[in-house]
């Protein structure tokens, strides 16, 4: 009840957490939902106003792809939905960057290993950057066509950090 009112409060009647992810309690919803709406709000204000090299480890390290583990399964479809509708209803308009490095943080809390992918793609001499999360070596919160569009950046080699310096 007090979801379903903090939820029309902000939103309006017909706005709602996803019930396409009945898995997870809705308590979980929310509570993943406020984390995120912070998250990303903390996120967008660090890649704005800092620059790069202030905040480029703290996104592209695999260290940050450390797990703690816990005893209740998470859906990590579910927690990209919440981090979308969080993105979806903000103050700032939030790219998938901000998304997937929001997303990575909360499953990385709650259990789940998510590795973070950047690729590129060049149409009609654009160059466009995107990132997507992967649980598993399945991709979750983006479309695996969609994906498919962009040649992934090789961030283990210096190069690919310049490379992702450059389209950011």
């Amino acid at each position: 009840m007090l979801l379903n009112f903090i939820t029309y409060w902000f939103f309006g009647a017909n706005w709602s957490l996803g019930n396409s992810h009945r898995s997870q309690p809705s308590g979980q919803n929310l509570t993943w939902f406020l984390r995120a709406w912070f998250s990303l709000t903390k996120w967008h204000l660090t890649i704005k106003l800092k620059g790069y090299e202030a905040w480029r480890d703290d996104v592209v390290s695999p260290a940050k792809d450390l797990v703690v583990s816990h005893d209740i399964p998470v859906d990590p479809d579910a927690v990209c939905h919440i981090v979308h509708k969080a993105a979806d209803n903000h103050l700032f308009k939030l790219n998938c960057l901000r998304r997937c490095v929001v997303a990575r943080e909360i499953l990385r809390q709650e259990g789940v290993l998510a590795t973070l992918h950047f690729g590129v793609r060049s149409r009609m001499g654009q160059e466009s950057v995107h990132c997507w999360l992967t649980v598993n070596n399945q991709v979750i919160g983006d479309s695996q066509e969609h994906v498919e569009k962009y040649q992934e950046l090789d961030l283990s080699r210096r190069k690919g950090i310049d490379w992702l310096a450059f389209l950011l």
